[in-house]
């Protein structure tokens, strides 16, 4: 990806051009490839990682539209669900011979938050009524029996069912099977240390979150009014998009037994060398 100082509109429009050819072919390489998912009662790692690929994709085209529609700081937290996505993938192939067990961590979570939840409501909620409706619905759908011991501690993260306090970081310095094949093209730990960091801001709206929405002073408040761009954020979903995409389809790959072909290396290759990012001051 090259600096070069040049006008910011044209770089951004040649980015965005790069970027969604980028997509329509990443796209076209998985259409094409004959993948049929097994069930998930065969097997639900199949099921997760190619649904995961599907969302990584949607999230990728919402990037865009964000973009396009003039919210790029709004795109930009949002580009960091794209490499969660590749975290996520990362983490269930760290090892082959868990991945069918992590894929059931993954299921499970959801179990283990709905009764985490329920018990909060039977705390907190004073209305008998609602409460009435919601354990009947609980009973139906067997909330209770689904994740087991109510003095169980609340999990917040699947990948900490494990008990082995796994994060991000651990995710992504921990040794995986694709790191030589991929660190030389598209090092998950220096995306996870730049793009996936500088976007966590604008997701839990820190202080940098507020640089082109700060209000002025010594007017009357008018809600999102008069608002300057003081960086502009045009560039780095975009590139925060394709490294998680192709991250992403690595990983995914990998889990399933199948090979990624060298038409994703080519893309991937060919989109970056288009990219230019243009240095704030």
């Amino acid at each position: 990806m090259g600096q070069k100082k040049q006008d910011p509109d044209l770089i951004y429009s040649q980015n965005l051009a790069a970027v969604k050819q980028y997509l329509a072919g990443w796209k076209a390489c998985l259409d094409s490839s004959g993948i049929w998912v097994i069930e998930p009662n065969a097997r639900l790692y199949d099921s997760i990682a190619f649904s995961m690929l599907n969302k990584a994709y949607r999230l990728s085209q919402a990037c865009i539209c964000l973009i396009e529609a003039g919210f790029s700081d709004e795109a930009y937290g949002l580009s960091r669900s794209v490499l969660e996505c590749a975290i996520n993938l990362r983490y269930l192939t760290l090892n082959r011979e868990e991945i069918d067990l992590r894929s059931n961590n993954f299921l499970n979570f959801f179990h283990a938050e709905r009764r985490h939840f329920l018990e909060l409501c039977r705390k907190q909620i004073q209305d008998k009524d609602a409460l009435e409706r919601i354990e009947s619905l609980a009973q139906v759908e067997g909330v209770d029996d689904s994740w087991p011991g109510p003095n169980i501690r609340r999990i917040n993260d699947w990948k900490k069912i494990e008990n082995r306090n796994w994060d991000g970081f651990k995710i992504v310095t921990e040794t995986h099977p694709l790191d030589a094949d991929l660190n030389g093209r598209c090092p998950i730990l220096a995306h996870y240390s730049t793009a996936y960091r500088a976007a966590s801001a604008m997701v839990h709206c820190s202080i940098r979150a507020l640089d082109n929405t700060f209000a002025i002073s010594n007017f009357p408040y008018k809600v999102a009014e008069g608002l300057k761009t003081n960086y502009d954020h045009r560039f780095e979903p975009l590139m925060t998009v394709v490294a998680g995409i192709y991250l992403s389809v690595s990983y995914a790959l990998f889990g399933a037994g199948l090979d990624r072909t060298e038409d994703f290396d080519m893309q991937f290759d060919t989109c970056c060398a288009d990219l230019m990012y243009v240095k704030q001051s």
